[in-house]
């Protein structure tokens, strides 16, 4: 039976990581945070020549032109893009295999209780307050469940190199707010469309971002739901799978 490490196991993504490798008959080792340490003494750790997956994120780019493919030369705006630009880095020195998996805002069922920006959106409107949304921010939104099966893939056909696994629809900020409005009955006229200088913001954001996924449809069979799809499969009445 094949073994894999899942860090960060208790949050959004690392949740339904864990159940898409078990349901493909991994044995998982999860691993979270904590207040409490596991080795607060003396950890000792095995080095394994493992396959190294590092999940990455739009932010390492621009902002400029949007609809990225993985060989476009990365220049993040803001302290968390260059901090996962870093973390690439590093992981392109590993000395075995690696696969760095870039993606974009992702949405759907949350586990744990934390709200992601579609879960967000709807509780906001059903609590009939005004949302103010970036209307000039692009993006290619993720379905969680897309997010980790292609991860498995990666997994299993031990590819490597760059993959972006996003979604396939490539909508404004504003515009899926709207979706999610409408998808849930609620007046969209509570969403104020705005742009990143009305907000004093001490970050920068890339505004067109998004993915071209036509690498990863082709070496690794990947197949992103439509927005209004994941929408239906994240607030359908059954429990988080």
């Amino acid at each position: 039976m094949k073994t894999v490490l899942v860090t960060g196991a208790n949050g959004f993504v690392g949740y339904y990581l864990v159940q898409h490798f078990l349901r493909s008959s991994y044995r998982v080792v999860a691993s979270g945070r904590s207040k409490e340490h596991s080795f607060p003494d003396h950890p000792h750790f095995n080095y394994y020549d493992s396959h190294f997956i590092f999940l990455s994120t739009d932010f390492v780019f621009n902002g400029e032109r949007g609809m990225y493919s993985e060989e476009e030369q990365r220049s993040p705006v803001n302290y968390y893009g260059q901090t996962k630009v870093f973390a690439e880095d590093a992981v392109m020195q590993y000395p075995f295999q690696w696969s760095i998996v870039r993606t974009v805002l992702v949405y759907g069922r949350s586990a744990n209780g934390k709200l992601n920006f579609v879960e967000h959106v709807a509780a906001a409107l059903r609590r009939n307050e005004t949302l103010r949304i970036f209307h000039d921010q692009v993006r290619t939104l993720t379905y969680v469940e897309d997010l980790a099966s292609g991860i498995v893939d990666i997994a299993e056909r031990k590819a490597e190199g760059i993959f972006h696994l996003s979604g396939k629809d490539a909508m404004t900020v504003y515009e899926a707010a709207c979706k999610v409005a409408q998808f849930i009955g609620q007046n969209d006229s509570q969403i104020q469309p705005i742009c990143e200088g009305d907000l004093n913001a001490p970050a920068q954001r890339p505004k067109l971002t998004g993915f071209t996924i036509t690498k990863a449809q082709k070496d690794l069979g990947y197949d992103p739901v439509s927005f209004e799809t994941g929408l239906q499969k994240t607030f359908q009445s059954n429990a988080v799978s």
